[in-house]
């Protein structure tokens, strides 16, 4: 429900935000408002109940807009309209966003929403800031382990900091089977080392879907691990792929793929796992309330 008025039409909806201008300017100002939300004619003359919810919703848009506001803020704008009709709500907003100078705040529980529209993320839990920054930073970056579980990095795991490495620059992250310490035979990573963590320090890490690559047994490299699929879901033009390593007991890769990648993958094939380590993002685990990154 938009809180549009049931006896008007969608130009009579727009037109009580244009009150500043004379009557005859409104109607005209109201059609350019719709226009611009990309309502056709003959849809700008139907009253509500003849629209459809993401049609309803544009005459909402193009209500707040003509009021020339200093700050838009959208809150769920997308919770109450089908999938089809949502791709087009994105674009339309995209568009807008390009458009007008005009701030706009999205309040979603959507991700996907979130990275497709946002230039600046903020994540809050339970009223509190965790993190701000672009949508690319927070996910490559997460500040912290609870940051991870909420912007939805699937590829999240448990490890030890053993120090740094021979080349500089690098540290030694020791990968914990299922994130028990303990384990001496469990692989050591060299991955990029800020010089904030002490040796023996239980840590969080995380490698975004673009540092993995899949390649067949037969190419596989001294660095690169041994996985076998477990589970693989065709969701239309991607993929979603579980894949089990027998080096690292209990841990699980996630990926989306498409295109040409994930012809064969069936469960129980096997394959190779190679991981750009520069993109392995290490988070201290912290025992007190203040937050910390690596």
């Amino acid at each position: 429900h938009y809180a549009l008025m049931p006896l008007l039409d969608a130009i009579g909806n727009v037109a009580p935000a244009l009150l500043h201008l004379p009557a005859v300017a409104r109607r005209r100002e109201a059609q350019r408002w719709l226009d611009h939300v990309q309502l056709s004619a003959g849809e700008q003359r139907r009253r509500p109940s003849a629209l459809s919810g993401g049609q309803q919703q544009r005459v909402a848009v193009a209500r707040a807009l003509a009021r020339e506001p200093k700050l838009v803020r959208l809150d769920e704008p997308f919770s109450a309209v089908d999938q089809m009709m949502r791709q087009g709500l994105y674009r339309l907003l995209a568009d807008l966003r390009r458009e007008l100078a005009v701030p706009i705040v999205l309040v979603t529980h959507d991700l996907n929403e979130a990275r497709l529209l946002a230039d600046r993320l903020v994540v809050m839990d339970a009223g509190r800031v965790l993190q701000q920054g672009t949508p690319s930073q927070i996910h490559t970056q997460p500040r912290n382990a609870r940051v991870a579980d909420l912007v939805g990095i699937q590829n999240r795991f448990h490890g030890v900091w053993l120090g740094p490495a021979p080349t500089p620059g690098h540290g030694l992250l020791r990968w914990l089977p299922d994130g028990e310490a303990g384990s001496e035979r469990a692989p050591v990573l060299t991955v990029r080392d800020k010089g904030r963590l002490p040796p023996g320090q239980a840590v969080s890490w995380v490698i975004p879907s673009d540092g993995i690559t899949l390649v067949e047994p037969s190419a596989r490299g001294v660095d690169d691990f041994a996985a076998q699929v477990v589970e693989s879901r065709h969701l239309g033009e991607i993929t979603l792929v579980t894949l089990a390593l027998p080096d690292v007991p209990g841990a699980r890769l996630v990926l989306t793929l498409s295109g040409a990648q994930r012809q064969g993958l069936v469960v129980g094939s096997g394959l190779a796992v190679r991981m750009d380590r520069q993109l392995v993002h290490v988070m201290p685990v912290r025992t007190g309330s203040a937050p910390g990154t690596a």
